[in-house]
């Protein structure tokens, strides 16, 4: 994730857009009353204003809907359940558009209860901040408001709905959109009250809202409404996931307009508190800029932001701080920036305690302090601000100023997704994708995967490069979802140019670590270490440490355009680690470890390994749990290792993870927990680490081989050779409950095999040669057994010197054969290699001299193997009436009771031999036939050989 870093550059995503929303003091009774404004001049009044047309209104606005009659609020609230509302806002009116939709959801995000007194003092004021009956209220009461009435508006806050849509084009609207002009990006929702005033008489939201029905100066010509009540709010806190019964009504809209791509490069200007042109907000309202009253400054405005913050406009403070932080107007300025954001902050705006909890988190015009910096996270997020909540959740999540708390990240990153934040979707979205925290761990993987991709598709529908590029990747992998190159390139190509644009044009190192990244890995496009190289190097220069790392591990290779250099690469991991980057101080210890740079030194690199750890890197944490059960640098310790194993995996790391589940496996550091170590197998497994799914499905095989057989299939998918070849095995085999698929297992097998799994070679060696799942093909069967036997599977010798022995493939060479058999027999103990050889010494052939006592030796070998083929075949060359440990008839039933049982291939070719002998049952050569066909199908070469020839023969 890049937000931490966005904020600090740009106050990226949503800060500014809603200070309007946040402006006012975390109670009651606070900056609202604090900039109360002095009574109206004739100089101040609005009269004269006059909304001349819609470019006026062409911006963002936020327009009270307490005016709206109840239904017609009702009807606003069942369209956003549907999807994002769109409406016609212009001059003279606003219009929900019912049967007009653009994509997307709506969230809750509850705050800290606000409370705000709005006093409309003019009929333009009226008309300027209730759009949709401000003429026919000040058609009542407008002669009434020149002397001495207002019109006032006591609300209390609860919190917002907010959709993670930031932009809607006409051409994503669907129904009836005549005249759509701007979609409801949010609302604030509550309690509210709205009754006449006297402009003489100042009365706080209690007041209002303990009221009878009959105050209000013109009762008779305005009603008083009211929706909710504020006793009733007060059930309300910011972890509520929906506002309290009674408090969640509809209070002010978020606008944004809708605009063509066109409209956008043109420019739109930037607004300051959503007011028509001409007008700017005070207290809550739109209204006419004076100099005796402080306003909310424009975003693109310093010297008036300047002007109004030094006037005590609290959200100009804000605006001020971001720009000086992210050198945009104004010559960039960390301590300026921390002045103004902590002035905002103690006013109680939500904003200002964000801004000044990314300059604590970064060090940016103030002590680097992560404690500090939580502090004032929790109290943004708290105020209602989806920035702060984001900041804050990864902080809980990775354990940076407090402890580490996947719990609670969970919820409060939820709670900026839910606010409208998308950066807030990806970081939760990236939390179930990666499994992190017990709750999430738990959840079978797919369905979290599932859940994974509803987030990253909420992140993206608010143009967030994380959500694309998260997406992109499910569509790369094809493990959630189908796998789609086409899809993904798309995504991959959003992302990379939203990343581009906050790295280009705003210099966020973050964003220029992601497109170096992209470059790196070409993810969907063409990869370019140069171009990585370049990224790299400018967000190293913004300050992103993470990417001062990567550029050191090319200094190092001499790779993306830097010339080898492990001096300059030791410089940028010792910096990155003296600023407190884990990552390198995790590197700094592997460099230490090595000798690369510097001289080699096994304490230091402990100690490195040691800090990495306590500043939260995964990979520290279990490096230095490597130190402790090796001894290297620190003494041995198996049981600091086993602690070290297991913080590893509770912060995320596969490695630390499987290594937790090889200790508890075997009991090293502390007592064997079977139930543990397949618990930490199974979260390394779920995070992608193939060694632990195969451990995994070893230790469920007996328990769950069905659950098994799964997990070597996720694994093999992933690359796992070995997985491959088990999966191969149970569909040969009809094991694991499922059953017998000849090309699946043939299918697994060839990955395996391919995989550099010498064992799985010789099953595709055979499966070429018989036609097991795949058409004979005995060129191949040969090459791969050649391969496998080479490797030193002496069991493919064997296999591969019954082909050279019959000529198959090739042309026959009995001697190459009986060396085949040798090398199987004696290197590898295989007892087919033994029977084979011994075949050959038993009749005698081109190159071996016949010789019955060798032949014997060889059979008794592999009789004692308890090769049961060895066994038959010594008690008949004997001929001399000496029986196996059993009676002959006995010893039939049992091979036949094994091959029935699909328990062992070679049982079956005992049983067909027996046949053909006559011995323990009666000669059948037919039926021997069909035994022979089970064993070869078994993979019991010797069965096929001899089939192949009894049936050549007939």
């Amino acid at each position: 994730m890049f937000i931490d870093d966005a904020r600090k550059s740009l106050g990226w995503g949503f800060g500014l857009a809603i200070v309007a929303f946040t402006q006012v003091a975390c109670g009651p009774g606070g900056v609202a009353d604090g900039i109360r404004e002095p009574p109206p001049t004739g100089e101040e009044a609005m009269d004269g204003w006059k909304c001349e047309s819609k470019e006026d209104v062409k911006n963002a606005a936020e327009p009270l809907v307490v005016d709206w009659p109840g239904g017609m609020r009702g009807k606003l609230e069942t369209r956003m359940t549907k999807g994002v509302a769109v409406v016609k806002y212009d001059c003279e009116t606003i219009e929900l558009l019912e049967d007009c939709t653009a994509g997307g959801t709506y969230g809750y995000m509850g705050m800290t209860t606000k409370e705000e007194m709005v006093r409309l003092k003019s009929a333009d004021e009226v008309k300027a901040n209730l759009p949709l009956s401000g003429l026919s209220i000040v058609a009542k009461i407008g002669a009434e408001m020149q002397r001495d009435t207002s019109l006032d508006i006591a609300t209390v806050m609860v919190g917002r709905r907010r959709t993670t849509v930031q932009e809607v084009r006409p051409e994503q609207l669907d129904g009836r959109c005549d005249g759509a002009s701007h979609f409801v990006r949010g609302a604030m929702v509550g309690a509210f009250v709205m009754k006449s005033g006297s402009k003489a008489k100042v009365e706080t939201v209690a007041q209002v809202f303990g009221a009878g029905a009959s105050a209000g100066s013109a009762a008779s010509k305005i009603s008083r409404t009211q929706d909710g009540y504020a006793d009733k709010c007060k059930a309300s806190s910011p972890d509520s996931s929906e506002p309290p019964g009674q408090c969640g009504a509809l209070i002010r809209l978020e606008l944004t307009p809708i605009r063509s791509l066109q409209d956008e490069l043109a420019g739109n200007g930037e607004g300051g508190g959503g007011c028509p042109a001409g007008l700017v907000r005070v207290s809550g309202k739109c209204t006419k800029a004076t100099k005796r009253v402080a306003y909310e400054c424009k975003t693109n405005d310093p010297i008036d932001c300047g002007r109004q913050c030094d006037a005590g406009d609290m959200a100009s403070c804000v605006h001020l701080s971001v720009m000086y932080a992210a050198g945009k107007q104004l010559q960039t300025d960390h301590k300026k920036a921390v002045a103004y954001a902590k002035q905002s902050c103690q006013a109680g705006f939500a904003g200002g305690c964000n801004a000044l909890g990314r300059a604590a988190d970064y060090g940016n015009g103030i002590k680097r302090d992560p404690q500090n910096a939580f502090r004032h996270y929790k109290i943004a997020c708290d105020g209602g601000d989806p920035d702060g909540c984001v900041a804050m959740g990864l902080a809980l999540r990775d354990g940076r100023g407090i402890p580490r708390d996947y719990k609670r990240a969970k919820r409060i990153l939820n709670r900026a997704c839910e606010g409208g934040e998308p950066s807030g979707c990806s970081a939760l979205g990236e939390m179930y994708h990666k499994g992190q925290g017990p709750e999430i761990q738990e959840m079978d993987p797919k369905e979290r995967g599932l859940v994974a991709v509803q987030l990253y598709q909420r992140s993206a529908a608010g143009d967030w490069p994380d959500g694309y590029r998260n997406l992109a990747s499910l569509y790369t992998d094809g493990l959630i979802l189908a796998r789609d190159d086409a899809k993904a390139r798309e995504l991959y190509n959003k992302a990379l140019k939203r990343y581009q644009v906050l790295c280009d044009d705003s210099g966020v190192g973050r964003a220029c670590h992601e497109v170096a990244g992209m470059f790196r890995r070409g993810d969907g496009i063409a990869a370019s270490r140069d171009k990585a190289g370049e990224y790299y190097d400018r967000a190293c220069g913004f300050g992103f440490m993470d990417s001062c790392v990567r550029l050191a591990l090319f200094y190092k290779n001499g790779e993306g355009g830097k010339a080898r250099d492990v001096k300059k690469s030791w410089a940028l991991i010792e910096k990155a680690c003296e600023v407190g980057n884990g990552w390198g101080c995790t590197k700094a210890g592997y460099y230490a470890q090595q000798g690369i740079g510097r001289k080699l030194d096994k304490p230091g690199a402990a100690k490195f390994y040691e800090k990495a750890c306590t500043l939260g890197d995964p990979s520290g944490c279990n490096d230095y749990g490597w130190c402790a059960g090796t001894g290297f640098g620190i003494p041995r310790d198996f049981k600091k290792a086993r602690t070290l194993y297991i913080r590893s995996c509770d912060m995320g790391s596969q490695f630390g993870c499987y290594n937790s589940g090889l200790f508890h496996k075997n009991g090293t550091g502390g007592p064997r927990d079977e139930k543990k170590a397949i618990a930490y197998y199974r979260i390394a497994c779920n995070k992608g680490y193939r060694k632990a799914c195969e451990h995994l499905a070893e230790m469920l095989d007996r328990k769950n081989p069905r659950e098994a057989l799964a997990i070597h299939e996720r694994a093999c998918e992933q690359g796992s050779s070995a997985s491959c070849y088990q999966a191969g095995l149970a569909h040969l085999n009809a094991k694991r409950g499922v059953r017998r698929d000849e090309k699946l297992a043939f299918a697994r097998m060839r990955k395996s095999c391919d995989g550099g799994n010498k064992l799985a070679c010789s099953y595709v060696g055979d499966m070429y040669r018989n036609g097991i799942g795949v058409t004979v093909n005995l060129y191949s069967a040969k090459k791969v057994l050649e391969t496998a036997c080479r490797k030193g599977e002496y069991y493919a010798c064997a296999s591969l010197g019954e082909l050279v022995e019959n000529g198959l493939g090739g042309k026959a060479d009995v001697k190459r054969a009986f060396s085949l058999y040798e090398k199987s027999c004696s290197r590898g103990r295989i007892n087919l290699g033994c029977v084979h050889q011994g075949m050959l010494y038993e009749t005698g052939t081109e190159g071996v001299k016949k010789d019955k006592k060798k032949a014997q030796d060889l059979y008794d070998r592999a009789c004692k193997k308890r090769s049961p083929i060895g066994c038959f075949l010594a008690d008949v060359i004997q001929k001399r009436g000496k029986k196996l440990p059993m009676q002959d008839k006995q010893i039939f039933r049992k091979f036949e009771r094994s091959c029935a049982a699909k328990k062992n291939a070679e049982d079956c070719a005992a049983v067909a031999f027996m046949y053909l002998v006559g011995k323990g049952t009666t000669m059948d050569e037919e039926t021997a036939v069909v035994y022979l066909k089970r064993g070869c199908r078994g993979g019991f070469q010797p069965a096929c050989t001899e089939m192949r020839t009894r049936l050549i023969q007939k």
